[in-house]
């Protein structure tokens, strides 16, 4: 009988497995964005930390802050 080496995370064969390979990116952001919208009020991204003015494009970050347009993944 031989044994089949797993994975640890998928628990599929070693030789099958992305994650085993290097295959995979970045785990995915598990972060609830909000929609863009124009700011009405001047403000600080909670990522850089960077200005922004009203009419700025931002989206809410889901932990009650906001996201300029580089962090906002958009």
């Amino acid at each position: 009988m031989t044994t089949t080496l797993r994975c640890e995370l998928t628990e599929l064969e070693t030789t099958g497995c992305a994650h085993c390979r290097g295959l995979t990116g970045p785990p995915p952001s598990h972060r609830n964005l909000g929609r863009p919208f124009a700011a009405v009020y001047a403000g600080r991204c909670v990522d850089c930390d960077e200005r922004f003015e009203v009419c700025d494009r931002i989206r809410a970050d889901g932990e009650g802050g906001y996201l300029c347009a580089d962090c906002g993944d958009w």
